[in-house]
């Protein structure tokens, strides 16, 4: 890039230091202005992004805004049956299991507690599970879902239907 012209003419001498002092002090000068500008430029791009978006406690976040925190607790209340073995599991439970073992779906026994399901089973604590998801069932605190093609996808049954579902699994586990 050419040099900016000298404000002052430089006048013929005999002193090279002199004239290589003031090339110097010229092109101090232009890298100087060169960074003043690249640091405005700077400044005014990082201007127009804040300007294009919002601050970082008005953005969605990760389950803070008040609708991640209601369809949330709306996911936290499905249910769904084992097809292994046809308990009440619950559908967040059956769906981390099939992430953690690399599948897109919801297999039988994930999530379950059943004894042909779990190496982990224990007959009292099960029996309590069922019955309490049962009965939140009956009052429709909680919702009958069957896990679709892709985890996230689910056919959410009508109450009537849970309830019928309910009232198997109270005789079942009574």
């Amino acid at each position: 890039m050419p040099l900016p012209a000298a404000p002052h003419a430089i006048a013929p001498t005999r002193d090279c230091s002199q004239a290589s002092d003031l090339v110097a002090g010229r092109l101090l000068l232009w890298a100087g202005q060169q960074c003043k500008k690249r640091l405005n430029a700077d400044q005014e791009a990082w201007t127009a992004r804040r300007a294009r978006h919002r601050p970082w406690d008005a953005q969605p976040g990760k389950g803070g805004s008040a609708g991640s925190r209601a369809i949330l607790s709306e996911v936290a209340t499905w249910v769904s049956c084992c097809s292994a073995c046809g308990a009440l599991t619950d559908y967040r439970a059956a769906c981390r299991q099939a992430r953690k073992a690399g599948r897109s779906r919801v297999d039988g026994g994930d999530g379950c507690g059943g004894a042909q399901c779990s190496e982990a089973h224990r007959r009292a604590r099960f029996r309590a599970r069922q019955k309490l998801r049962a009965h939140k069932l009956l009052l429709g605190a909680n919702t009958l879902v069957e896990p679709g093609d892709h985890i996230g996808t689910v056919h959410v049954y009508e109450r009537k239907v849970a309830a019928d579902v309910a009232r198997v699994v109270l005789a079942q586990y009574a």
